[in-house]
C-alpha cells in the first residue's frame, strides 16, 4: 500500500500545487520535500485502527441497519463521520444523501444512500476525488430461501444482514481515503484545486452512490480534473495466486478523452508501476 500512497500523493500534489516545471536543460530536481512531508505523516497503525474498526461492523451492505447505534450501515457511516469531522476544522464534512427507489433484482425497497464526504477548499473550484467505496457485500453458502437465486459471481443483493466485514472490498480503500484526507488538511500546504475525500455507498448494487454524485456534478457544471479511486488496494495476494508487494496496478480509460501521465499499453488495459 505504501507504494499507492506514493502514486496518490505526488500525482495529487503535482496536479493541485501548479509548480512550473523546470526548464529541459535544468538537472532533475530532487523528490519535491512536500511529497516526502505528506508521506512521513501516513500511519500504517491508524490505518490499521481505522480498519479494524471498519470490519467491527459486520455488514455495510446498503439495506442494512441504519440506525447510527446499530451494526450496520447507518453505524459505520456515523463513525466515519465523526472520524473525518475530528482530523481538521479545515475540512468540510458531510453526508452526500440520496433516496434510492427500487431497482430490478438488486434493490427491492427504498432505502437512503449516503456518501460520507470531507472537501478541503483549495483557491480554485476547480475539483481533485480521492475515493473508495465502503458499502460491503456478502456471497453467501447456505443463502435463505428468500434470498432468491443469486447474481453473477454467487451474489446474494438482497440479504442484508448476512456478516460481510469487508476488509479489503473496499475497507482498504475507505480507511485510506479518511487517512490521506487527514494527512493533507493538517500539512499545512495550501492547494489550488480544490480536494474531495469521498467514500461511496451502493458500490455494489451497481455504482449507485457515485453515479448519483457525478449527475449532480453535471448538473452544477462543476470541473472535475481527476479522479483516483481505491478499490480492493490492502492485499499483495492475487486471486491467481500471485503475491506481488512491490508493484501498484493501475487501470485508467483513455486516451480518447484524456492523455494519460503514465503510458498505458492500450485503453482501459492495466499497468504496473513502481514508484522510484
Amino acid at each position: 500500500m505504501r507504494r499507492l500512497l506514493f502514486v496518490i500523493v505526488c500525482a495529487a500534489l503535482a496536479s493541485v500545487c501548479r509548480t512550473p516545471e523546470p526548464p529541459a536543460s535544468s538537472p532533475v530536481p530532487d523528490l519535491d520535500p512536500r511529497i516526502t512531508t505528506l508521506l512521513g505523516s501516513i500511519s500504517e497503525e491508524r490505518l490499521e485502527a481505522m480498519l479494524q474498526k471498519l470490519v467491527s461492523f459486520e455488514t455495510r451492505h446498503l439495506a442494512s441497519d441504519p440506525s447510527p447505534a446499530g451494526q450496520g450501515i447507518g453505524a459505520a457511516r456515523e463513525w466515519m463521520l465523526q472520524e473525518l469531522t475530528s482530523f481538521s476544522p479545515k475540512l468540510q464534512v458531510s453526508f452526500d444523501t440520496y433516496r434510492i427507489p427500487p431497482q430490478g433484482g438488486r434493490i427491492l425497497r427504498d432505502v437512503e444512500l449516503r456518501n460520507v464526504m470531507a472537501v478541503l477548499p483549495g483557491r480554485s473550484p476547480r475539483r481533485i476525488y480521492v475515493s473508495g467505496h465502503y458499502d460491503s457485500l456478502a456471497r453467501l453458502v447456505n443463502p435463505p430461501a428468500s434470498a432468491g437465486p443469486p447474481g453473477p459471481a454467487g451474489m446474494h443483493w438482497n440479504v442484508p444482514d448476512s456478516p460481510a466485514p469487508g476488509a479489503d472490498d473496499d475497507g482498504s480503500g475507505t480507511v485510506l481515503t479518511m487517512e490521506l484526507a487527514r494527512v493533507f488538511a493538517e500539512s499545512g500546504l495550501e492547494f489550488d484545486a480544490t480536494l474531495v475525500f469521498i467514500c461511496w455507498a451502493g458500490e455494489e448494487q451497481g455504482l449507485i452512490g457515485s453515479a448519483a454524485h457525478a449527475q449532480n456534478l453535471v448538473a452544477a457544471k462543476a470541473t472535475v480534473e481527476a479522479l483516483f479511486n481505491n478499490d480492493i488496494v490492502g492485499n499483495s495476494h492475487g486471486g491467481n495466486g500471485v503475491v506481488d508487494a512491490e508493484s501498484v496496478r493501475v487501470y485508467a480509460v483513455g486516451p480518447e478523452d484524456s492523455t494519460p501521465q503514465l503510458p498505458l499499453c492500450r485503453p482501459c488495459q492495466p499497468f504496473a508501476m513502481c514508484a522510484p
